[in-house]
């Protein structure tokens, strides 16, 4: 699949390019004139092609992905661009960024893919000296995959052994105290290889090559809980290349809107089966995060809450036993039912039925 411009029509042969295939391609013009289609070449050109032009990587086409990754999961997953100020740059190994205004920079791509590589989400699942692949392969598991973790026993000791004389890793530490418990090591061995790829960041997400004096390992593997075959990687790009292109991911993603949009944990069926119509949505629509939000708040659990706390005369509260009312704001009245609040002040929308 490419995306040829008239330029790049005018500069070829004519016996070397396939005019059906120009013929049946897409057109656009925003933001500016282009086709898209397939095999605009013809097969038997693309040798000699090759051969008088052996530098040209990428000869006057852009690939699908490069056309329109606005808004979509794949670039919230992979992109290694984030916006910086001076506070921020030196963080990520940034030079150049002079003042306290966010602008757009790239960053380093061995190590930098999406917002899980970022410093608030490396940071967040850490401790305030040390970081922590348990903790940060539970928010994989959590958020991302959308998979249950257990709790740790009540008895279970969450401190590592004291370092003994000689030096080891935290990984090697970690594996340690968890690998010769069968109560420990069953939910650590399916949070910790997921962290261990983040082990390339200290506490706060900056890049660390060495710990203890010791050569980073970043290799991990995601054990599926859905029953599919391991899928192994080395470093946090590696990760997110993974759950970039992982179904699973991608179907968390439509629960963890809907759960925003309600306001409440979705889990019972008719919840579940409006988390599937998101999901359906949003894979119909090629990972459109945008469509994923329009999903959410279309679904029948939203347009039609059926459950929720009880409100308390009175009282502003979030409350949702009306299918007319927000899930998010409302007063509940003396009679018992949540209206929308008048302190905000706020008014039903009349297109949704809704608290605006």
């Amino acid at each position: 699949m490419m995306l040829l411009s008239a330029m790049n029509i005018q500069g070829l042969s004519m016996n070397v390019i396939d005019l059906n295939s120009v013929r049946d391609a897409k057109h656009s013009a925003d933001p500016y004139d282009f086709i898209l289609g397939a095999s605009f070449l013809q097969a038997n050109a693309l040798d000699d092609l090759r051969r008088d032009f052996p530098n040209i990587v990428k000869p006057g086409y852009l690939t699908v992905d490069e056309v329109d990754l606005h808004g979509r999961f794949k670039t919230l997953m992979l992109a290694s661009h984030s916006y910086l100020n001076e506070t921020l740059a030196p963080l990520y190994e940034i030079s150049g960024v002079t003042n306290a205004t966010l602008r757009a920079v790239d960053l380093d791509p061995r190590w930098r893919a999406g917002v899980l590589t970022q410093l608030a989400l490396q940071t967040m699942p850490s401790g305030q000296v040390y970081n922590s692949p348990t903790r940060r392969g539970m928010m994989i598991r959590q958020k991302v995959l959308c998979d249950e973790i257990l709790p740790p026993p009540p008895d279970a000791s969450t401190t590592l052994l004291p370092i003994d004389p000689a030096p080891k890793t935290l990984r090697e530490r970690l594996i340690a105290d968890t690998s010769t418990s069968p109560t420990c090591g069953t939910c650590h061995v399916m949070m910790d290889p997921l962290g261990f790829a983040y082990e390339v960041f200290d506490a706060i997400g900056r890049v660390r090559l060495t710990d203890a004096g010791l050569s980073i390992d970043a290799t991990g593997k995601l054990v599926s809980s859905t029953n599919q075959p391991e899928l192994n990687f080395d470093g946090p790009v590696e990760l997110a290349q993974i759950l970039a292109t992982l179904p699973q991911a991608h179907r968390c993603m439509g629960k963890q809107w809907l759960t925003y949009a309600l306001g409440q944990p979705v889990d019972d069926a008719a919840e579940l089966a409006s988390a599937d119509y998101v999901y359906a949505h949003f894979v119909a629509d090629q990972l459109d995060l945008r469509s994923l939000i329009a999903a959410a708040v279309t679904s029948p659990a939203f347009l039609a809450p059926g459950r929720g706390t009880p409100c308390t005369p009175g009282l502003d509260q979030t409350c949702n036993d009306s299918p007319t009312v927000s899930a998010i704001y409302g007063t509940c009245t003396p009679a018992g039912k949540c209206v929308c609040n008048a302190s905000q002040p706020r008014q039903l929308n009349p297109a949704t039925g809704r608290c605006m």
